[in-house]
């Protein structure tokens, strides 16, 4: 079977739980398909690109969006359960022919053992990037921090850029920072934050029990 999207879209990979293949696309949508069937059993609608894969975390499905917005959704019927706005504040901006927030939410949603959702906004450090840390199963902020857009005072591009995938090692949430922190890792439990070398792009790996980066840089 083939199962293709109206209109113009780039798919993200899928994310295959309970029978059903669940896929973001640019246009900000997320299908559930049936894998026997090829058809589509729902589809959910936020307001900007979906660039990470869907997260399916006991029966739900989180992503995030580049309207600045953080969307859980029931994986059985696309019902919206909670949204967050992560953003500062609602701006959007043109970007490659799309209206987008200032601060996308374009590193996907990282869901830990405990039930903790792990979200930026931000494109630009010198922006300003935005993390939290939420309960997955009702939004609520566990933690948030608001400096990470520049780590080091000294050095205004010492940030991150918040536009790539989370990866979980430990007690740390690391982060593909760019420019002048290669790699950023925060405290699973308190959100403290601090900046390790590790390669630059924006691929986040372990090899020999250490965290490394690879691929095309973020900036």
């Amino acid at each position: 079977w083939t199962n293709k999207a109206s209109g113009k879209t780039i798919a993200t990979a899928p994310v295959i739980a309970g029978g059903y293949a669940f896929v973001g696309g640019s246009n900000g949508i997320v299908r559930a398909i049936n894998i026997k069937t090829g058809k589509t059993k729902w589809t959910a609608h936020t307001g900007g690109f979906i660039k990470i894969s869907p997260t399916y975390w006991r029966g739900r499905i989180l992503v995030g969006s580049g309207d600045g917005w953080a969307y859980c959704f029931e994986a059985a019927t696309g019902k919206t359960l909670w949204r967050f706005r992560a953003a500062p504040v609602e701006r959007q901006v043109m970007i490659y022919g799309s209206l987008l927030s200032t601060w996308p939410v374009g590193s996907g949603v990282l869901v830990d053992k405990q039930g903790s959702a792990y979200i930026g906004a931000g494109m630009f450090n010198y922006d300003g990037s935005h993390f939290f840390a939420l309960d997955a199963a009702t939004g609520r902020i566990r933690w948030q921090k608001h400096s990470t857009g520049i780590i080091d005072p000294k050095v205004p591009i010492s940030g991150a850029g918040v536009q790539s995938p989370w990866l979980l090692k430990g007690d740390s949430v690391f982060l593909s920072g760019g420019g002048q922190a290669p790699l950023l890792a925060f405290d699973r439990k308190t959100g403290k934050v601090s900046s390790r070398r590790g390669g630059r792009g924006k691929d986040l790996f372990v090899f020999r029990n250490q965290v490394r980066a690879t691929g095309y840089p973020l900036y």
